[in-house]
């Protein structure tokens, strides 16, 4: 799974560059020049004069920037956490060899789940015929046939991914306190300066809900002021899902590696 988890980091990595160019376009505004060159036969120095009346004429929506990637940044999280959850579902149940020795909740989850995107498949971003497909894999499932599961059925959600959200989706696969076993981790631990793993499980549960609001406040506007997020504020929400990415993805290898063949409650 370690490439999935390169390929998020690469898209955040790229953003941090984009802020790096946009955040010197905004310097280059606030450059008094109280003499520009005249426009002449250098192409190069006609265009770098329009990008000087360019960058005061659109200053207003230059600072809007930074939060429009926080709505790039939260749909991106959301893609990584089903993509990897999906995989560790695959790997989780295949550590099985009967469907009734699998975790009451994970199984329950396979039936709840599949019958829910199966009622109203369109809902959830399914065809008539994929929902057709579900319920074949399904009862081959119930034979103790695991070469298809209903994954994209188990890693769907109803709401942006909140920390209860989170959790919830990851008990599905006996990951039964996600947020403690987070705050535990040395590098959340590091990331919010504190050796409290308590402490250190509440700011990072918090960080990911205002996050959450944050965008749906951008995404959703109410006709009040929006607060528009600053570069250095989304470049530490991006500190923060680089670290939260990779300790969610060490916590689910290690819940995989631990399964051994005994039915869990």
């Amino acid at each position: 799974m370690e490439d999935i988890l390169n390929s998020f980091l690469e898209d955040l990595s790229d953003i941090e560059k984009t802020f790096t160019t946009l955040k010197l376009l905004g310097e280059i505004r606030e450059e008094e020049l109280s003499i520009l060159p005249e426009v002449g036969d250098n192409d190069f120095i006609n265009k770098s004069i329009l990008l000087y009346h360019g960058i005061n004429d659109g200053r207003n929506g230059l600072v809007k920037i930074p939060g429009i990637f926080v709505l790039y940044i939260g749909g991106r999280f959301e893609n990584y956490i089903q993509t990897i959850f999906e995989e560790l579902a695959i790997r989780f149940v295949n550590k099985f060899d009967e469907f009734e020795r699998l975790p009451k909740k994970l199984k329950d989850a396979i039936v709840r789940d599949t019958s829910k995107v199966v009622s109203s498949p369109r809902k959830f971003g399914f065809s008539e015929v994929m929902a057709k497909q579900f319920v074949h894999n399904l009862s081959k499932n119930f034979l103790n046939d695991f070469d298809n599961i209903n994954h994209p059925c188990l890693s769907r959600t109803e709401g942006n991914m909140r920390s209860d959200i989170l959790s919830d989706l990851f008990t599905k696969i006996a990951i039964k306190d996600l947020w403690k076993e987070v705050g535990m981790h040395v590098a959340v631990r590091s990331n919010f300066e504190t050796d409290d793993s308590g402490y250190a499980q509440s700011e990072a549960k918090s960080y990911l809900n205002q996050f959450m609001t944050k965008r749906n406040s951008i995404a959703h506007p109410n006709g009040a002021t929006i607060s528009w997020s600053s570069f250095e504020e989304v470049e530490k929400d991006i500190k923060y899902f680089k670290m939260l990415s990779r300790v969610i993805m060490e916590i689910g290898n290690m819940k995989i590696l631990s399964i051994s063949q005994v039915a869990t409650e």
